[in-house]
C-alpha cells in the first residue's frame, strides 16, 4: 500500500512539474555539474585537470587506454596531478619513491573510509561505516588466509581441483578445443567457491556454481560503473543480479553447505555476533610478470583532513574529501625499471636461480616494484591464497594435460575496469587440451 502511494505521489508529483519545471530543474543540474568543474587550482597544490565534460571529467580518455593517458599526463604535469574523474578529484602519485607518502599517512589519508564507500556503492553494505569494531574483527579473520591455516585451505583446493579434473581425466586422449579464459576462469570460480564456501548438498552443485559465476560475471562487467556515482538504476539490470547474487551468501543458502573454511566459519562468527545471530621459481615468475602486464588495481586514500604531503621533489597540498592514488601500471610500464616493460619475459623475476626482488629507479632501490594487491596496511589480505591457487592450477594442468595454443594472435587488454583490478583480455584464445597419455 506504502509503495503504492509513493508511486502514485510520484507521478503526481511529475505530472504536477510539466515540462517548464524539468526544464528548471536540467538547468539547475547542469549548474551544478558547471559549479563542480569550476574549481580552481590553489597555492602549493598539484596541476589540475578537469578536462571538457562536467562531472564525467577526463573519464573518458583514460577509458581509451589507462596506461597511455597517465603517461601523457605525466610527461606534461609531473609525477603528481590531480584529475577530475566522474565527479571526484583524485590526485595521483606515480614517482615510486614518493609512495610511502601515500602509505605512512594512513591517519589522514583513509583505506577504510574510501574501502567502506565502495562497498556501500557496490553491495549496498553500510553497516562497516558504523560499526568499526566488527570492521576491526572481520580484518582479524584474514590472519585465515596466512601460516597453518593457508596450509589447510590449500590442500582442500588441491582436493577440489582434483575433483573438477577428475571428468577429464577419465576421457579418452582426444583433443578438446575451448576458449582459454572461460576454461581458466570457470575452473578458478569454482575451486575458489568450493574451497572457501563448501559444496551446496541439497541441489545439483555444479547449476548451482554455474548460475552463481554467470551472474557474478555480469555484475563484475558493471563494476567499475557501479562504483561511480552512477545510479545503479541506469545500469540496466545490475541491481536485480547483485541481489540474486546476496541472496546466494544468504542465511538459508549458507546453512545448506557442507566443509565452510575456516576464515569464512569466522567470518559468519563474527557476523552472527554483530547481526544479533627452479620450475617453482619460474612459475613465480610467470604468474608474477601476467599481474605485472594486467593489473591496474590503484591503491586509493580517501582525505579526511588538508594536508601537506612533502616529497623530495616538492611539497603538495590535498583537500579534504578527495582522493589520493596511486596507479601501478605507471611503474610496471617504466622501462627504467623493467627492461621492454611492453613484452612478456617469464624469467624477469629471477636472478641467479632466485627471485628477484632488487629493481632499481634514478640509481636507487625501490621498495615498491610490484603492486598487483596494493601495498600498505590495506594490501589485499588473499593474496597468497590467489598466487597458490594459480600455481596449483598451473601445475594440474602441465602435468595432466597436453596443451596447445590454436589462435596464434596478439591479445591487448579491456579498460572497462579502469582503476580497478586485473583488466580482462580484448579477444579470447583457443586452445586444445588432452590427457597426456
Amino acid at each position: 500500500m506504502a509503495g503504492e502511494v509513493s508511486a502514485a505521489t510520484g507521478r503526481f508529483s511529475l505530472e504536477r512539474l510539466g515540462l517548464p519545471g524539468l526544464a528548471l530543474a536540467a538547468a539547475l543540474l547542469l549548474l551544478a555539474l558547471c559549479l563542480l568543474v569550476r574549481r580552481t587550482r590553489r597555492p602549493g597544490e598539484p596541476p589540475l585537470i578537469k578536462g571538457w565534460l562536467p562531472y564525467l571529467g577526463v573519464v573518458l580518455n583514460l577509458r581509451k587506454d589507462p596506461l597511455r593517458f597517465m603517461k601523457t599526463l605525466q610527461k606534461q604535469h609531473g609525477d603528481t596531478f590531480t584529475v577530475l574523474l566522474g565527479g571526484k578529484y583524485i590526485t595521483f602519485i606515480l614517482d615510486p619513491f614518493q609512495y610511502q607518502l601515500v602509505i605512512k599517512n594512513h591517519k589522514q589519508l583513509s583505506f577504510r573510509v574510501f574501502s567502506n564507500k565502495l562497498l556501500e556503492k557496490a553491495f549496498s553494505i553500510s553497516q562497516l561505516q558504523k560499526n568499526h569494531d566488527m570492521n576491526d574483527e572481520l580484518h582479524l579473520c584474514y590472519q585465515f588466509l596466512q601460516g597453518k591455516s593457508l596450509d589447510i585451505l590449500l590442500e582442500s583446493m588441491m582436493q577440489n581441483l582434483k575433483q573438477v579434473f577428475e571428468p577429464q581425466l577419465l576421457k579418452t586422449t582426444s583433443w578438446d578445443t575451448a576458449e582459454l579464459y572461460p576454461f581458466c576462469s570457470s575452473i578458478i570460480f569454482e575451486i575458489t567457491f568450493t574451497t572457501i564456501y563448501g559444496k551446496v548438498i541439497v541441489c545439483d552443485n555444479n547449476k548451482f556454481i554455474s548460475e552463481l559465476r554467470d551472474d557474478f560475471l555480469k555484475f563484475d562487467d558493471k563494476f567499475a560503473y557501479l562504483v561511480s556515482n552512477i545510479p545503479i538504476e541506469l545500469l540496466g539490470n545490475v541491481k536485480s543480479i547483485r541481489e540474486k547474487i546476496i541472496k546466494c551468501f544468504s542465511s538459508e543458502k549458507l546453512a545448506k553447505m557442507q566443509g565452510w573454511s575456516e576464515v569464512f566459519q569466522s567470518r559468519q562468527d563474527v557476523l552472527e555476533k554483530y547481526y544479533v545471530h627452479e620450475d617453482l621459481e619460474i612459475g613465480e615468475s610467470s604468474i608474477f610478470e601476467a599481474l605485472r602486464l594486467s593489473s591496474y588495481s590503484t591503491t586509493i586514500r580517501f582525505v579526511e583532513e588538508d594536508l601537506t604531503l612533502s616529497s623530495e621533489t616538492g611539497d603538495y597540498c590535498v583537500r579534504k574529501g578527495d582522493l589520493v592514488a596511486i596507479f601501478p601500471p605507471v611503474l610496471h610500464g617504466d622501462p627504467e625499471i623493467f627492461e621492454a616493460p611492453e613484452e612478456f619475459r617469464y624469467d624477469r623475476f629471477i636472478e641467479d636461480g632466485k627471485k628477484k626482488t632488487t629493481f632499481f629507479k634514478r640509481g636507487k632501490k625501490l621498495k615498491c616494484y610490484l603492486m598487483p594487491f596494493g601495498t600498505g596496511t590495506s594490501k589485499c589480505p588473499g593474496r597468497f591464497f590467489a598466487l597458490m591457487e594459480i600455481k596449483q592450477l598451473l601445475v594440474i594442468l602441465l602435468t595432466y594435460f597436453d596443451l596447445e595454443i590454436i589462435d596464434d594472435k596478439p591479445i591487448g587488454l579491456n579498460y572497462s575496469r579502469l582503476l580497478f583490478g586485473i583488466q580482462y583480455p580484448d579477444s579470447d584464445v583457443l586452445f586444445r587440451y588432452k590427457v597426456k597419455s
